[in-house]
């Protein structure tokens, strides 16, 4: 499973080393803010959380997220291919082990009396594209997704059994 995740990473990490995309608009948005406030939160701490409380409770789109994101920029470098390696490492990861999870409290749910290869299913989980696309295009709604696969899991473990 080890060697199929970093091989992710490596796939990631050449696609953006080859791409030539002048990020813009929306396409470098997320990643420029990002920039923005890991360069701030060094340089004016309480200035960058006061900025934070007031996106969180007025923008349309807040800095939470690049907030999480600020000091693993800072020490990996502000480069658009480390920038999607930070969100794949940080969300995406965690969401295939929970859906991971998840699929597992559904074959335990059904009783069927077949164990299932861990290493299979994850290989099957890490190969599903719809991952990869917020990744590379630098958006941030792989937080979504990490949101909702724990939604899925807390389902599939606590709500499932009890409805059977």
């Amino acid at each position: 499973m080890a060697v199929l995740y970093f091989l992710s990473n490596i796939l990631i990490l050449s696609v953006l080393l080859k791409e030539r995309y002048i990020r813009f608009w929306d396409f470098g948005g997320y990643w420029g803010v990002a920039i923005e406030i890991s360069d701030l939160i060094f340089q004016q701490p309480i200035q960058t959380l006061q900025n934070l409380y007031y996106s969180i409770n007025a923008d349309e789109y807040n800095q939470l997220i690049p907030c999480i994101l600020a000091l693993p920029l800072r020490v990996l470098g502000k480069d658009f291919p480390m920038y999607a390696l930070i969100i794949y490492n940080m969300f995406i990861s965690f969401t295939y082990i929970a859906i991971l999870g998840c699929v597992e409290s559904l074959i335990t749910l059904i009783d069927c009396n077949v164990k299932p290869c861990i290493s299979a299913l994850f290989a099957a989980i890490i190969m599903i594209p719809v991952f990869y696309l917020p990744v590379l295009l630098g958006y941030l709604d792989a937080f979504a997704l990490l949101n909702l696969s724990l939604s899925y899991l807390i389902v599939c473990n606590f709500l499932l059994p009890k409805w059977r």
